[in-house]
Order: structure tokens, then sequence, then C-alpha cells
């Protein structure tokens, strides 16, 4: 008795007996999961440089993608700005968009980022985000995105930091280069200074800012809305105190 098989499938012949000489269904050949679940992974320069390279494109830490109505008539959000985080996940799988200067800022990142890390730890003063950036900083291999994925999206936000870092330490160089105090305490004076530094303290609700006169002076005070750094402006107010080399002012009013 014969049985047509001119409509099964190969399998349905094999089952019948009419291909037990074509022997067991061959498996395919799987690669085994690494570490990084198959991803080959990304160089520490290449993640460093691409972290770079987002700061450069938003010239900031942004966190979250931002959408926005493109028009009064839009039917849709449109994305008017990505986050530093998927700026760098694309420059990752596209490494053509990372340039050498963003290779060196990355490598100069880590190496400030390492050693201000190993500074906190010798003064045992690491938080818990500064020991996860300890960590960060300690790759000697390769990131995968399946099992650093934290990772990556920390050091995103590192170059903004080091951006930071290097601004206070600019601000404080200039500062520690003035001398000299303005007025006696008790006097009413008018300054224009260069607004060098500009910082929001919680436990006093309120900004506090400092600025260096062309003399050369350093003079602080605190004022209720945030002022640009590198802007010129004068005010007048009451000198309350000589401390530390600077002219604190207390009344300020801008002129």
């Amino acid at each position: 008795m014969f049985v047509d098989v001119s409509n099964m499938t190969a399998r349905e012949i094999q089952r019948l007996g009419h291909e037990d000489d074509a022997g067991p269904v061959q498996r395919k050949w799987q690669p085994r999961t690494t570490a990084g679940g198959g991803h080959r992974g990304y160089s520490i320069s290449d993640v460093w440089g691409a972290a770079c390279h987002a700061q450069r494109i938003n010239g900031a830490y942004v966190k979250e993608d931002h959408w926005e109505w493109p028009s009064e008539t839009a039917t849709a959000m449109a994305l008017s700005r990505k986050s530093n985080r998927n700026i760098m996940m694309e420059a990752l799988e596209n490494t053509f968009m990372i340039t050498d200067e963003d290779r060196a800022a990355g490598a100069e990142c880590l190496k400030f980022i390492s050693n201000d890390m190993t500074f906190r730890a010798l003064q045992n003063k690491l938080t818990d985000f500064d020991r996860s950036v300890m960590k960060i900083t300690a790759v000697t291999d390769r990131f995968f995105p399946q099992s650093h994925r934290l990772e990556l999206a920390t050091v995103a936000c590192l170059p903004n930091s080091h951006e930071r870092a290097l601004k206070r330490i600019q601000e404080q160089d200039r500062i520690k280069q003035t001398a000299g105090y303005i007025g006696a305490v008790g006097d009413k004076v008018t300054v224009t200074v260069d607004i060098v530094r500009c910082v929001f303290s919680q436990k006093w609700n309120t900004y506090y800012a400092t600025g260096i006169t062309a003399n050369n002076e350093t003079v602080f005070f605190a004022i209720r809305e945030p002022l640009n750094t590198g802007t010129t402006l004068s005010f007048r107010g009451n000198v309350k105190a000589h401390r530390d080399g600077q002219t604190q002012l207390s009344r300020v009013a801008v002129v």
C-alpha cells in the first residue's frame, strides 16, 4: 500500500517512515550566553567618550527625554531634547559619532572622577552614590547593556559633574587671588562686582552670591533671586562682617 505524500511536509513524510535514512533532525547551534547576554559589550574608552559626546550635545545633564507640542494644531507631541543617556547609548551603537575630542574628554573625566573618589575615601566622606561611582571607575574590561544598565546610566551624568567640579575649582582659585576688605563694619557701600558664584542654601532658603570688584576685593551676600555667573552688577548694601578675606554685605539691593 502506497501513500500519496506529494502534499506532505518533510517532517510528515519522516513520521510515516519514508525518510528513515534521513536521520534525526539536526539541532541548530546556539551561541553560549555570556555575562553580557550575548552582546559584544562597550569598551571603556567608548563609554566615557559617548558620555562626553552627550554632554557636548546637550551642554548639560538631561535626565529624561523632553517632549513638547510643536504647534497649537499638532496632533502628536514631538521629541525636543533627548536625555544624555539616550544620546550616549545611540553613540555607543554608532561609534563614528564619538570624536577624538570626546574620547580625550572622557579619559580626563574618568581620571578626575577616580582621583576625586579616592580622595573622598581617604577622608571617609563617601556617600552611597560615591561608592557606586567608585565601582564604575574600577571597571577594567567592558560594559554590557544588560548587566551594567545602572552603571551606564550613571556614567551619563558624570561629565556634567566633572564640569561643575572644574568650575568650582576655578571660582575658588580666583577668590583666593583676591585681597582686602571693603569699608568698615556698619558702613553703607555701593559696589560693582563680577559674579563668580551663586549657590542656593537649603538651610537658609536663600541664594548666596559671591562677586569680585575691579580692585580685586571679594564680597558675598544673600539674595532672593539667583544671579548668573559672569555678569557684572552694581549693588548697595551694609557691611556686615569681614571674614576670611571677604566682605559680607547685608540688606543688599541691585542699583
